[in-house]
Order: C-alpha cells, then sequence, then structure tokens
C-alpha cells in the first residue's frame, strides 16, 4: 500500500564565482486512492444440478482414489530407480544383485501412498444422501 504526497522542495544553486541564485524547483506527486481490502473470503462451493449431484460426489472421490494410485506408482518407481542407480554405481552388477531389496523398497513406498486411496472412495459414498437415508 503506497501514498504518494505533494511536496515541495526548493534549492539554491551558486555560480562559479559564489553567487547564490534562488530557483524554486517544484516536485508534484499526485495522490493515489488507498485501497483497503479485507474481511474473510466466502468458501467457494459446488454446484450441482438436484439429480445428477450425487454422481458427482461419487466421480470426484473415485478420480481422486485414482489420482493418489497414479501418484503412489509414481513415487514407488522414483524409489526404485533411485535405489537401481545407487546400486549400480557401488558395485558391479549391483543393480541385478540388489534388485530384490530395491523392489521391496518401491512396493513399500507405493504401498504407503496407495493405502488411502480407498478411504477416498468411502469417504465420497458416506457423503451420498442415498447412503444416509438408507442406514436410517
Amino acid at each position: 500500500m503506497t501514498v504518494k504526497k505533494s511536496a515541495k522542495a526548493e534549492s539554491t544553486e551558486t555560480d562559479q564565482e559564489g553567487n547564490q541564485s534562488d530557483q524554486a524547483s517544484q516536485v508534484v506527486y499526485e495522490e493515489e486512492p488507498v485501497v483497503v481490502t479485507g474481511g474473510k473470503k466466502s468458501k467457494k462451493r459446488r454446484r450441482y444440478s438436484s439429480r445428477l449431484g450425487e454422481i458427482q460426489r461419487l466421480e470426484r472421490g473415485s478420480s481422486k482414489a485414482a489420482r493418489r494410485l497414479v501418484n503412489a506408482v509414481d513415487r514407488g518407481l522414483g524409489v526404485w530407480a533411485k535405489n537401481r542407480n545407487k546400486s549400480a554405481l557401488k558395485k558391479r552388477d549391483g543393480a541385478v544383485r540388489d534388485s530384490l531389496r530395491n523392489c521391496s523398497k518401491a512396493i513399500r513406498r507405493t504401498m504407503i501412498v496407495a493405502s488411502e486411496a480407498p478411504a477416498d472412495v468411502v469417504d465420497a459414498v458416506a457423503n451420498l444422501k442415498t447412503s444416509k437415508r438408507l442406514f436410517r
């Protein structure tokens, strides 16, 4: 937030002979309005039609789970490639010798990340109106 105010500056100059001459130079700044923004932003809501809302919520949960699985596989393959390259640099035929260990580390990382995917789908189903009516 910047505010520019008008100001006048006077300066005196000296000649080569030492005489002072008064010259008034003006520096004028324009004032800009100060805009104050604040308050709490309202959270945007997803809008669905009355008949298709439940299907869209279910689709959103399943796509979230699918995205999580893809990310899990990506992270697992990244761990495998990193460990494989490290083994290959350490010793001759190291990538083949340590393949079982590297594969198990990659699977462990994949399973840690992917274990949340079923919960995404179940959360989407649990929030549907039809399932709430079913368990009443």
